[in-house]
């Protein structure tokens, strides 16, 4: 993100302030996740008033602002927006909003709308880097920076009202045994279309059957581990091999036989010799 600051001055009836609102570049990963959406977000919370503030994100009217205050003081959140933005791209997204519907609040939904989708895909991956955020060094130094990086996402898990719902789903999902990667894979895909998970009974009976068919159950597991030892007996009784038996050894000769010749009585030679 670009450190440019501009200064928008209020210009109207109520008292001259002047904002500071760092630039931002908004873009997608290759993911379609967006990289500095919630940065920026948290930037417009610090440098807007608190009755723009709630205008702007929230798109709730103060009760008390008259017609023309409320046109101005959307005058001064329009110009704090427009300085933030240094990208093209994000440019010509605002240039599909008709003319007549160009205010702040609209300006904010329909960058967050294209940015910062609330699908339910959305939420695997806050919490997934919850979930997976690296430990905590045991340094002042590096802590200082940990913190900081573990608080950043902590606070977009806030902004996104997840549920207790989200958080068990989401756990239950981080910790799915090795072998359920595909369906985890399948599920995130699914919950493009979703605007919330699933309950956590639900994501559990879809586990539990994919389970089911991926695994070898106790009884087969059982069945496999009494049948191995009658496997050993296919084995070579030369050179240990399961590929072949004794009579098609080619090193049967290089091996001492277990006992005598059951042909001569003699030893050192196998009876196939």
């Amino acid at each position: 993100m670009k450190e440019q600051y501009t200064t928008a001055q209020k210009a109207s009836t109520s008292t001259s302030v002047s904002a500071y609102c760092p630039r931002s570049e908004m873009e997608q990963s290759s993911t379609g996740r967006p990289k500095t959406f919630a940065n920026w977000t948290r930037q417009l919370r610090l440098c807007l008033a608190d009755d723009i503030r709630s205008y702007v994100l929230d798109g709730i009217t103060p009760d008390d602002w008259t017609p023309s205050q409320r046109s101005a003081r959307d005058v001064v959140a329009r110009e704090i927006l427009a300085n933030s933005i240094d990208s093209a791209e994000v440019s010509a997204v605002l240039d599909k909003i008709p003319t007549a519907d160009l205010t702040a609040p609209k300006i904010y939904s329909t960058l967050k709308s294209r940015y910062a989708p609330d699908d339910a895909t959305r939420t695997l991956e806050l919490f997934s880097r919850l979930w997976g955020f690296r430990p905590m060094p045991g340094t002042v130094g590096e802590f200082d920076s940990w913190i900081m990086d573990f608080k950043s996402v902590a606070q977009e898990i806030i902004d996104t009202k997840t549920t207790i719902n989200d958080v068990l789903a989401t756990l239950l999902l981080a910790i799915a045994h090795p072998s359920l990667e595909s369906f985890k894979a399948t599920f995130t895909d699914e919950q493009r279309t979703q605007r919330t998970l699933p309950d956590i009974d639900s994501v559990a009976d879809r586990m539990r059957v994919q389970l089911r068919s991926t695994n070898l159950s106790n009884d087969q597991s059982a069945l496999l581990a009494s049948s191995s030892p009658r496997s050993t007996r296919t084995k070579c009784l030369a050179c240990r091999s399961p590929s072949h038996r004794v009579a098609q050894c080619p090193t049967r000769a290089q091996h001492p036989p277990p006992g005598p010749c059951r042909s001569c009585k003699k030893k050192d030679h196998w009876s196939f010799d």
